[in-house]
């Protein structure tokens, strides 16, 4: 799957030695695990919460969270997130035909914990 991220600033904290910085050595290494198992997998259908593992994926459907319809939600580690949006054509597909299996292509948005904000 392609991975992506929203811009230059998040690339550099997940990517880098920032993120074990600011969360610790265990949740870098997970992070890295786990954006490593994204860029390997054909599709979201491998992170089917059935499926998902200790990633724990879920589609966040609330609007609680700084309004992350239609996002994903992966555990790295506790209470820390990565937050990733799917290709715009799943977003606008009928909700009714579209599936997990469709995704090929993804956006990290945020990584860390949101659920203070």
């Amino acid at each position: 799957m392609r991975v992506q991220f929203k811009d230059d600033k998040l690339r550099n904290l997940c990517l880098t030695k920032k993120f074990q910085k600011d969360y610790g050595p265990k949740a870098y290494k997970a992070l890295q695990n786990l954006l490593f198992k994204l860029q390997a997998a054909d599709s979201m259908y491998e992170f089917w919460p059935e499926y998902s593992g200790k990633e724990r994926c879920h589609e966040l459907k609330n609007k609680n969270h700084r309004d992350f319809r239609n996002h994903f939600s992966f555990t790295i580690i506790d209470k820390l997130r990565l937050i990733a949006l799917p290709e715009r054509e799943w977003i606008v597909a009928d909700p009714a035909t579209r599936t997990w299996a469709d995704i090929h292509a993804i956006t990290v948005v945020d990584a860390g914990d949101y659920h203070d904000d």
